[in-house]
């Protein structure tokens, strides 16, 4: 199974990345237009997504994902408020 990291703090990315590649291949993007490519094109059997991205935010990539492939994707945020998280 390919994951896909979508991830502009690289140390965070690396760090899901190292717990993950026992199970997983993954592969890390820091930027949503990249990330968007990439999933759409990259044979990629699941997503993990920042939402606050340079490019196009996480929100923008799972729609443009959805209207292609039915992939579990799994939302990332740093933000603290619950409006933000529900």
């Amino acid at each position: 199974m390919r994951v896909l990291i979508v991830e502009d703090n690289r140390r965070l990315a690396e760090s899901i990345r190292d717990i993950l590649k026992h199970w997983y291949d993954c592969d890390i993007c820091g930027d949503g237009s990249t990330g968007c490519w990439l999933l759409k094109d990259g044979g990629y059997d699941a997503a993990i997504l920042d939402l606050m991205l340079p490019g196009m935010d996480g929100f923008e990539i799972c729609k443009h994902i959805r209207e292609e492939k039915n992939i579990p994707i799994i939302m990332v945020s740093a933000k603290k408020d619950d409006i933000d998280k529900i």
